[in-house]
This record gives C-alpha cells, structure tokens and sequence, in this order.
C-alpha cells in the first residue's frame, strides 16, 4: 500500500494522522477503549507499574504525528540508516514511516503496553514490513538496556528522574558510538538544553518546534 505522510490537507497533522491509522488498518480506539476500562477498574489512568503509559489520554496526543516523523527522516534520508530503535514506541508510527526511506533497515521498537505492541505487530505483518517489530519493554527498568542502533527516537516519557536516566545512558553512549538521536517534547529537550551540554558542545544539533535532532559524529546544520 502506497503511503503519503505530507499532509496537504486542511486538517491538522493529528487529525491527518489519525486518517492515516484508520487507511492503514490500525484498532486504535477499540485498544485505547479496553485499556482505558481496565485502568479505571485498578484506578490506574497515567501510571501502571511506576511508568507512564498515557493510558485515559486521547491517542492522538501520545502519539507523534505522521508528518513530523516524515520530516525528520526526510532530514536524515542521505544518511546510511540501518538501525532504528524508539523507546516509548506506542503503536509503532516511526517504523512504518521508516520504510519510506530505508526500506532495508531494522526497525524495533519498545512499548510498555502489551497491547499495543501487539497491534503494531499485526500491522507491521499485514504491510507486509518483517523488518520491524515491538517489544513489550518497560525502557525505565534499570536491567534494560539500549541496544545499539544507527537512529534513536525518544518522546517525552515517564517523570524527569527517568528520563535523566535515559539521557545519561545516551551521554555515555556518545563517547565511542555513532548514532543520531531524535528527542521529541518540551521536557527532554529542555533537560539536554540545561543539564547535557555534550549533546550539542561539539555537533551542531537541528531544532524544529516540535523535535530536535542530535548527533554524535557530525554537523547537522
């Protein structure tokens, strides 16, 4: 199925992209419906297990909209890609916008929620993309770890104390390996700004309004 992930329409790129779940073939809503059920029962909405999971929120706000994930890797596309990883990956939007661009690489992706990791694996199956997956994966669990990967892809996530923890693993990480990182949201971006300078001390990051781009090896403006 050919996919366009420009949003030349009126609508906003959330709307846009729910249009897109639905030509795909994603059970978003019906998902959202019986996670939303099961929290109420615990009296559990935003936080199952210590980890945010977004759960009782609408899934256009949790999710990054098609647009700005074609526009990223569109900035990356001259770029030998063959590895992407996305912590946090709800229902795996990054992979299947991936293929646009670098059709032979992995993508996997890590989501808390069973649930969705499911859907997105059924999806990814009828699209016929065996080069992408998802695991269930609470990325906040101290025996995780990041496997290594060309690009990486984090949302806001979780509290500040967790995404320190993320952040120190990937400030480690730039010593000795070459990776691009796409920080996504207000408060990631803001930690790197305040509190890991040597994200962007010696590469040149690119800032939209929305994501930013961060590399370990090379000017990216």
């Amino acid at each position: 199925m050919p996919l366009d992930f420009i949003n030349t329409t009126t609508k906003s790129d959330k709307e846009f992209s729910q249009d897109i779940d639905l030509c795909i073939g994603f059970n978003i809503d019906s998902i959202e419906q019986v996670l939303r059920e099961k929290a109420k029962a615990k009296k559990q909405y935003y936080n199952l297990n210590s980890s945010r999971t977004w759960v009782g929120l609408h899934p256009q706000i949790f999710q990054t909209p098609y647009p700005e994930i074609y526009h990223f890797f569109q900035k990356l596309s001259s770029f030998d890609i063959s590895h992407v990883v996305d912590l946090g990956a709800a229902y795996g939007r990054v992979g299947i916008v991936m293929n646009n661009f670098f059709p032979k690489a992995n993508f996997v992706g890590f989501e808390f929620i069973n649930e969705r990791g499911n859907e997105a694996n059924r999806v990814f199956s009828s699209l016929g993309m065996r080069n992408c997956t998802l695991k269930t994966q609470n990325i906040v669990d101290e025996s995780f770890e990041i496997p290594a990967a060309d690009l990486y892809f984090v949302y806001d996530f979780s509290d500040r104390l967790d995404q320190e923890r993320i952040l120190k693993v990937f400030s480690k990480k730039l010593e000795n390996e070459q990776f691009f990182l796409v920080v996504r949201g207000k408060s990631m971006r803001s930690l790197i700004q305040n509190k890991y300078p040597e994200f962007y001390r010696i590469y040149r990051p690119f800032h939209t309004d929305n994501w930013s781009i961060y590399s370990s090896w090379c000017d990216l403006i």
